[in-house]
């Protein structure tokens, strides 16, 4: 070496001496030479991350068999400041990294470089998991031995590696091949709370997707929302309502009644809202449209109505995504619909250009990394009469009417299943019980107690987030 970062301010290091010292490592057949090399490279990523191009990281990629111990895991370190910097340099490399990654992560004295490249291919998954390839290798790999290495292996490089799983179920469920024994030892033995974080999240991708993958995991899912982590106990309340057992909804009605958080609690009466909203759609609150086009949607709903969307990759547990209009907007020779679900806390932007054979859609929830993007199989109109039946929780108001005559109540108790829910209410004014039976045949007659039942119409929901000091006893 003529040059050493003893010596040499890395700002000062040329543009052909980058290019040399790339391809020293790349080729250059003496170990010190290199490391050397590497060295000197380390330094002006710490300095300057944007001078590495494409072709300069193609390049240092090919030098990752490095056989040196300390040459290995001082470039996979380069790659880590660079990706850092600016994901979107790492990006036309990232599948060279993963490449790297099939040969480390097997191995369990390779935790440097797994480590320093765990964090680049998890930052460019959750900006373009498309340029991902599915994990059926070095990701999942990695996720089959992070709990055998949870003492072991840096926080940083868990929660960067349990990132980038996350990100790939959420864009292609699919191809997230993860066992349940795998994710149940992982939940158990983490300690770092975003590491559970993601767990969680990748957790309700797949049972939403594979209904039935989460079963018997409400447990170790409810140690994610026993952390003093606020976004890994939102995260665990998402799992557990995309699970929706019985133990799932216990952990979740404590949650919503006791948590000290209020953003916990408003998580999970939302996860209670999937957890408990029926599976299948009550075919009298829902009209379906046209099964390939937007077009019949425009003239007949205006902002305000609801629409529900059947998707290809399930974003929901109940298969069924509802939404409020917010928004119609024309695009080039096609519709853009902006749907919002109250209840649930979701957005879903609905777009067809006319140049697809099926409607778009995008899925926004402020619980997971992310946006999820999926074809519509079917969609159509909302009668929206029963959604706020369909929906409600103890605590929540509900206000309709009866024979004109306009009545606020206090959901008092929900009965959950999908042949017997029931919605109990309390009218404290006028001191009546009133029970609302949803598969029956007539779901909006108001059953008061001791008296006749009364056709209810001009049903409106107000969700209590919070639940109030008074109403503990209602909602427990």
């Amino acid at each position: 070496m003529t040059e050493s970062t003893s010596t040499t301010d890395p700002a000062q290091v040329s543009e052909d001496r980058l290019d040399e010292l790339c391809a020293i490592v790349e080729a250059d057949p003496t170990t010190e030479i290199r490391v050397e090399a590497i060295e000197e490279l380390l330094a002006v990523a710490k300095a300057g991350p944007k001078r590495f191009t494409t072709d300069r990281l193609h390049t240092l990629a090919n030098g990752l068999d490095e056989p040196s111990r300390t040459g290995e895991t001082r470039l996979s370190y380069v790659f880590y400041r660079v990706g850092r910097a600016d994901p979107s340099l790492v990006k036309p490399v990232v599948d060279d990294l993963q490449t790297a990654l099939d040969r480390y992560a097997p191995v369990r004295s390779k935790h440097g470089p797994v480590t320093n490249l765990a964090f680049p291919i998890g930052a460019v998954a959750a900006e373009w998991p498309n340029a991902v390839r599915p994990p059926q290798s070095s990701l999942s790999l990695v996720l089959q031995g992070l709990a055998g290495v949870a003492t072991e292996t840096a926080a940083h490089a868990r929660h960067s590696l349990a990132w980038a799983i996350e990100r790939r179920a959420l864009a292609y469920p699919r191809a997230t091949a993860v066992r349940f024994d795998w994710i149940d030892d992982l939940l158990t033995a983490e300690t770092h709370p975003p590491v559970l974080k993601h767990v969680a999240r990748l957790v309700a991708h797949l049972e939403r997707h594979q209904p039935g993958f989460a079963t018997g995991m409400a447990a170790p899912l409810a140690r994610a929302t026993e952390t003093d982590s606020e976004r890994t106990t939102v995260a665990g309340c998402m799992a557990l309502g995309a699970l929706g057992s019985e133990p799932a909804i216990d952990r979740l009605e404590t949650l919503a009644r006791g948590a000290d958080s209020e953003r916990v609690r408003t998580a999970a009466r939302r996860a209670l809202r999937e957890g408990t909203c029926p599976d299948d759609a009550t075919p009298a609150t829902e009209q379906l449209l046209s099964a390939t086009s937007l077009d019949g949607i425009a003239a007949p709903v205006d902002e305000g109505d609801w629409l529900w969307v059947e998707p290809r990759a399930f974003p929901v547990r109940t298969g069924t995504v509802r939404g409020r209009i917010e928004s119609i907007e024309a695009i080039g020779g096609g519709i853009e619909l902006t749907l919002h679900n109250p209840y649930e806390g979701y957005e879903v932007a609905l777009v067809d250009t006319g140049d697809t054979r099926r409607p778009t859609a995008e899925y926004a929830d402020d619980r997971q990394s992310g946006t999820m993007a999926f074809q519509c199989e079917r969609f159509g109109v909302v009668t929206d009469d029963l959604l706020p039946l369909l929906y409600a929780l103890p605590a929540d108001r509900l206000s309709f009417t009866v024979e004109g005559r306009p009545s606020q109540v206090v959901v008092t108790d929900v009965d959950h299943g999908p042949e017997r829910r029931r919605v109990h209410c309390r009218d404290r004014q006028r001191g009546e019980d009133i029970e609302f039976r949803l598969c029956t045949r007539t779901p909006t007659l108001a059953l008061f107690a001791g008296g006749r039942p009364f056709e209810a119409a001009e049903f409106a929901l107000d969700p209590q987030e919070t639940v109030d000091t008074d109403d503990q006893d209602i909602a427990s």
